[in-house]
């Protein structure tokens, strides 16, 4: 019967699965999942040679081995997911024209002059519709919100916005990108819990001392014998 852990990884690699732009995430997703296999595998077989006591140590200490592997793993995925994010920022910047031109400064200019900030969202909205009103919003992008008077949470959504409207695909494969992270950030608790279920410290310190005992008194049976 496989633990509430195990029914959770399954879950999360089935979900994870139907996920169409995970660029090198997976690598990361992958990892995590044959450590959680491998250990609940182990766990559930015993060698015939081994007592349970020597079997619960064996498996105490590949729960060691996954758990000093697990931050390196989330660190990775992590890193891949900023340096993904970043390449389609980038694409956004190409293809749409996201960069100031000379008229920068004029454009910060007619925001400044309108009497609200509800007036400059509302100009700022209608804009975004045309796909080449990138060099206006790029004017803003870099700029402090002092120079054009747009909070920058608004300006945000609206970058989002102009993005959605000439170019989803880059919004979709970010939308993807960023669950396929929280997949992985999940699956990596999953896993932090199954290694730490099999890790009784004080139980595996009893049995290997026990353990050593019982080599030292064999190891001097023999000496007597000899």
């Amino acid at each position: 019967m496989r633990t509430p852990e195990q029914r959770a990884a399954q879950e999360l690699s089935e979900r994870f699965s139907k996920i169409e732009h995970r660029g090198t995430l997976g690598e990361s997703f992958s990892r995590l999942k044959s450590g959680i296999d491998g250990l609940s595998q182990m766990a559930a077989t015993r060698n015939p040679f081994d007592t349970p006591e020597g079997h619960r140590v064996k498996v105490g200490k590949q729960a060691q081995k996954l758990q000093q592997q697990l931050g390196k793993i989330l660190e990775t995925a992590r890193g891949e997911h900023l340096r993904q994010s970043g390449s389609l920022s980038g694409q956004a910047v190409e293809r749409l024209n996201l960069r100031p031109n000379r008229f920068e400064s004029e454009i910060r200019q007619v925001l400044l002059r309108m009497p609200t900030h509800a007036d400059r969202l509302q100009w700022l909205q209608e804009i975004s519709k045309d796909v080449s009103n990138g060099p206006v919003l790029g004017a803003l992008l870099e700029a402090p919100a002092a120079l054009h008077g747009i909070a920058p949470d608004a300006l945000r959504s609206i970058e989002r916005d102009f993005i959605q409207n000439n170019a989803p695909d880059l919004i979709q494969k970010q939308s993807d990108l960023d669950q396929a992270l929280d997949i992985v950030t999940a699956l990596h608790r999953t896993a932090e819990r199954i290694a730490s279920s099999h890790q009784d410290h004080a139980e595996l310190q009893r049995i290997e001392q026990d353990a050593a005992r019982a080599e030292a008194a064999a190891a001097e049976v023999q000496k007597a014998l000899a």
